[in-house]
């Protein structure tokens, strides 16, 4: 080891405050300076003699990446450590092996802060996406409101305006949280039979104006009309705007962008794809990782994100997204998702006035405007008896008293969660269905408890005619439920 003026270069390594980590071919660890052993809860600057590199980041079989990257290494005492490191293979002579130099983010979280973190981190996501969804929900259902009545040329056009960019912006608010709760490992998901058809023609009108604008048109090919998938129907959305979008940009001008649908076996698949320059095989992969924007691509807008998040929509719901790239000749972005028998096609044009709804309906909610939505559309059940309260104790005195074949819930009420009505009152209400309306997401548990007792969620802002469907079973089933 060189020297110079009695200084080694194992002085300075030991004196860098940068942890370095030195690994051979396999990962094991062969030396470290003491940055590391203080970083990770050694007691010297050389680990344990079996502490491989797969037992220090938690995941065996690990391979060092070129290039700064984050993470969380366990540390000796199971502590969680975030870093940022770098790794680098060992020059010749000196063997196989890599270098990793890393530096922790945070000081070492034990497991109940990382866990408590987690809460507080969901228990915000949860507080802004009711803020955020809930003014929404009013803009949006008014919209579908006026859209069901008699409307001229140029009014029908005005509530299709407010209804797209309504739509729009609640994607990207959608999208925000999405990536938020993915970080967490915390993706909600309601799946139901979606025509898989309808929906791409739906997203296909939204992106109509940015393909006029590009010189570009979208034809979406569909040989059974039927198609439809096991899907929650807001996430294949938000994935469709993002490929459809993405083959707009990167298709050339005046390209075309095909959007084809078909049925095989348990899968029903959607491939969007482009005449645009294509995308190498050395590519293929590194697009779906976060941030990463291929060279030449810098003129569009975008964060990166939009694939690796969509991969992930579609991974959460049973199926593949996989590029078959074609260099030089359009890529083609395949997708498949668990085929469903049946789909339904709810149109909120189809929602008339329908008398044969009979029943009394609880309704427990704070903020004005949904309530004025929600009395609007029972309008067109006017056999239907709505009862309104704002707060749990006001329903607790409604509940006591009076028996409903529905009620409708938030979640967020100012004096405390609707769930504490399924935990209490409700469970003496057996033949009563519960259909909880809330831009709060239920977590699992809520979730499989709701679906446990035949009970419902819908996710605000509320699409008119799913509302009405589900409430018009509510209604209806409450002799069935008394069998359960």
């Amino acid at each position: 080891m060189p020297t110079y003026d009695g200084l080694t270069s194992q002085d300075v390594l030991d004196a860098t405050q940068a942890g370095v980590v030195v690994l051979d071919d396999q990962g094991g660890v062969l030396s470290a300076n003491p940055a590391a052993g203080q970083a990770l809860g050694w007691v010297t600057g050389a680990p344990p003699a079996d502490l491989g590199v797969g037992v220090l980041i938690g995941q065996p079989g690990w391979i060092a990446p070129e290039g700064w990257s984050p993470d969380v290494w366990t540390a000796a005492s199971g502590a969680r450590c975030p870093v940022s490191y770098t790794a680098r293979a060992l020059p010749p002579p000196s063997g196989q092996g890599w270098v990793v130099t890393f530096v922790p983010t945070t000081h070492l979280l034990t497991s109940a802060e990382a866990d408590q973190a987690s809460q507080d981190n969901n228990a915000f996501i949860s507080a802004l996406s009711h803020e955020l969804r809930t003014p929404l929900n009013a803009l949006l259902g008014f919209a579908q409101l006026l859209e069901m009545d008699d409307l001229n040329e140029d009014q029908a056009e005005s509530v299709e305006q407010i209804l797209t960019g309504g739509r729009h912006l609640l994607s990207l608010i959608t999208a925000t949280l999405d990536i938020t709760r993915i970080e967490s490992g915390h993706v909600p998901l309601e799946l139901e039979p979606t025509r898989v058809g309808l929906l791409c023609e739906q997203v296909v009108a939204l992106m109509s104006i940015e393909a006029a604008q590009r010189g570009s048109r979208i034809e979406v090919v569909s040989p059974s009309q039927t198609d439809s998938a096991l899907v929650d129907r807001g996430r294949l959305r938000q994935v469709l705007l993002n490929l459809i979008g993405n083959a707009l940009k990167y298709g050339g001008p005046a390209g075309v962008v095909h959007v084809e649908i078909l049925t095989q076996g348990p899968w029903c698949q959607i491939c969007v794809s482009d005449i645009g320059p294509g995308i190498s095989p050395a590519d293929a992969e590194r697009i779906f990782q976060p941030f990463q924007r291929l060279a030449g691509t810098s003129s569009e807008v975008g964060t990166g994100l939009g694939l690796p998040l969509a991969r992930t929509l579609v991974e959460s719901m049973g199926g593949t997204l996989e590029l078959e790239g074609r260099p030089g000749a359009g890529s083609c972005f395949r997708v498949r998702l668990p085929a469903a028998g049946h789909a339904d096609g709810a149109d909120p044009r189809r929602s008339k006035l329908d008398e044969a709804v009979r029943g009394r309906v609880l309704y427990v909610e704070d903020n004005e405007g949904n309530v004025r939505l929600v009395e609007r559309l029972m309008a067109r059940r006017p056999e239907v008896t709505l009862d309104l309260v704002a707060t749990l104790d006001e329903a607790r005195a409604k509940l006591s008293t009076t028996t409903y074949e529905a009620v409708l819930l938030d979640l967020v009420l100012p004096d405390g969660r609707g769930e504490e009505l399924l935990a209490g009152e409700l469970d003496d209400h057996p033949t009563t269905t519960v259909v909880v309306m809330s831009g709060d997401q239920p977590g699992p548990a809520l979730r499989a408890r709701l679906a446990a007792l035949g009970h419902s969620f819908l996710a605000k802002p509320l699409e008119i005619g799913r509302f009405l469907q589900v409430l018009d079973e509510a209604v209806n089933r409450p002799a069935a439920r008394a069998l359960r």
